[in-house]
């Protein structure tokens, strides 16, 4: 997957994590998708969703939002103007408090609760592949073949 796929999948999370969340709705789509563009284009190699949207936490629990962060320049803008300039200060520390807390939560392998879905229970159990040599094993007649109990030595 390349970074403009991953860019797409992660300001659509985002953008539903706003629309959610009341410590996310003061931050702009404009400073959603800046945000991502930036987060995911500053990385060498290509970025999976997961790994995007980690990065996006991990810029805004840094602080990026806040004022004396270094913030999201506007690259529409001739002079230097930060995209999330609406913002209060008080909604500024509660977007970086719920960045910290989304961080936490994928480092814990809570990433159910961020994207408001079910947890699925056993992930191993359902990619689970049996290991070489322990595939069923099927006789002439078709049926369940039953491995010996006892190693035989040749009599």
């Amino acid at each position: 997957m390349n970074g403009l796929q991953s860019a797409v999948i992660v300001t659509r999370i985002m953008k539903d994590l706003c629309s959610r969340e009341d410590a996310w709705k003061p931050v702009s789509g404009w400073a959603i998708e800046l945000l991502v563009e930036k987060c995911i284009a500053s990385c060498a190699m290509p970025l999976s969703p997961s790994a995007g949207l980690l990065r996006v936490f991990e810029a805004v629990s840094s602080g990026i939002f806040l004022n004396d962060g270094p913030g999201i320049n506007d690259p529409c803008e001739r002079v230097k103007t930060d995209a999330s300039a609406g913002m209060t200060d008080q909604q500024r520390e509660d977007v970086t408090s719920a960045g910290q807390k989304a961080l936490r939560l994928m480092a814990y392998r809570k990433i159910h609760e961020i994207l408001d879905i079910e947890e699925i229970k056993d992930m191993k159990a359902t990619m689970k592949r049996p290991a070489p040599g322990e595939e069923e094993r099927k006789g002439e007649d078709g049926k369940k073949e039953e491995p010996p109990t006892k190693i035989q030595r040749g009599t």
